[in-house]
């Protein structure tokens, strides 16, 4: 990855001040079967690839997406402001609302999953490489996390 002390300067203006060595690491040597995996089950060539939702490898999406999900406060289902936590990166989503994550504090490890329906997070993975296999099990076999 280049510039990885402008991306890390950036995720600190947002509040993010460690980012897990394990992610940095990740995006340092991103899978090339994840940047390249089409998320469609048809292989065709106009659509995202995995890297471009579930896994992002590109700075500049990784600093964006943060800055949006701390950008506003939304309602959690019985009516209190939900601020986005800072101590959470946003790495990915599902394209349908929901984000995952990693605690930068290390309070909680592996991957979280922020479900923007009944805000709230839900551990999906004990581990950052078990996310990343997770995905390639997914996605190799033509499958979206989630579906069966």
């Amino acid at each position: 990855m280049s510039n990885l002390n402008l991306f890390l300067e950036a995720l600190t203006q947002l509040g993010i001040d460690t980012v897990p060595q394990e992610y940095i690491q990740l995006l340092r040597n991103f899978p090339a079967e994840l940047a390249n995996q089409s998320r469609s089950p048809h292989q065709h060539t106009d659509d995202a690839c995995v890297s471009d939702l579930e896994l992002l490898n590109h700075p500049d999406d990784i600093v964006t997406i943060n800055l949006e999900a701390r950008s506003h406060c939304i309602a959690d289902p019985d009516g209190n402001e939900f601020h986005w936590p800072d101590q959470l990166l946003i790495i990915g989503e599902n394209g349908e609302g929901d984000y995952y994550c990693l605690d930068s504090t290390g309070e909680h490890s592996g991957v979280l999953q922020y479900r923007h329906v009944l805000v709230e997070f839900d551990l999906i993975t004990d581990s950052l490489d078990e996310y990343v296999e997770l995905l390639k099990e997914a996605y190799s076999a033509g499958n979206a996390i989630g579906e069966s």
